[in-house]
């Protein structure tokens, strides 16, 4: 195969992922992964979460969007293409920290817990390697199909009346909680145990886009109030955070 030819067809399967080549999310050459994220998704800030998560734990840690690895590497193609179908945000850390960043991030992502650092729920689910009982392994495959049904039936929704999502964590100093915040307390009017929106995060390389992701069956609540965030804030008493806000969007 002439030269040329094999370099172009390398740069297509690299493209696409056909070899499955994923880099780290840390700049560490002894790092592995610690867990993924049950309920995670796309298109939430991986970097705002990593930087969150490390400050939470007090450990360096970084976090991935990447398949679920599902199944002990048989060298299979078919193998490979169903993992690669579903995918998580992994979180990373140094081989030698590996016991101490799982239990840290137990105590805010087990089975039990009920407040997340951004507002976002989430489970940590071991990786394939540590999963070693039958039960276990009936728990993994599980979480694995709720993560799939997840990644297709999530809606979502975004707002460009934003002029800078920068301050989207920025605290206002009279109730001390930010936009984000803020807006991840709300409840559905029929569900008071569970939050409106599941995340709000950046749209990916913007500086004004938010996106609001939530489940289809709160999508007529969730679109109104995110159509209408200016009179929300105002009457609700969160007009330190209309700064965000374009002109025209305030007029």
């Amino acid at each position: 195969m002439p030269f040329g030819v094999f370099m172009e067809k390398a740069k297509y399967s690299l493209e696409n992922n056909d070899f499955s080549l994923w880099p780290k999310a840390m700049d560490n050459e002894n790092s592995t992964d610690a867990g993924w994220f049950l309920y995670s998704t796309r298109a939430q800030d991986k970097e705002y979460l990593s930087a969150l998560l490390s400050k939470v734990i007090g450990e360096n840690i970084g976090v991935k969007w990447k398949p679920i690895r599902a199944s002990f590497n048989t060298g299979k193609k078919k193998d490979r293409l169903v993992e690669e179908k579903i995918k998580a945000l992994h979180v990373e850390c140094v081989i030698d920290r590996l016991q101490e960043v799982r239990g840290k991030l137990s105590i805010w992502y087990s089975s039990s817990s009920y407040w997340f650092p951004d507002g976002t729920k989430m489970r940590l689910v071991p990786t394939i390697t540590a999963v070693t009982s039958m039960s276990n392994k009936t728990k993994f495959a599980s979480c694995v199909a709720c993560q799939a049904a997840l990644n297709a039936g999530l809606a979502s929704a975004l707002t460009r009346e934003i002029s800078t999502n920068l301050l989207l964590d920025c605290k206002d100093p009279s109730t001390n909680k930010s936009f984000r915040e803020v807006m991840m307390e709300i409840t559905p009017e029929d569900k008071p145990n569970t939050t409106l929106f599941h995340t709000i995060d950046k749209q990916f390389k913007s500086d004004t886009i938010i996106n609001f992701q939530f489940h289809p069956e709160h999508a007529s609540e969730a679109n109104n109030l995110i159509a209408g965030l200016v009179p929300f804030l105002k009457d609700n008493g969160h007009s330190f955070h209309l700064i965000m806000f374009s002109p025209e969007a305030l007029q």
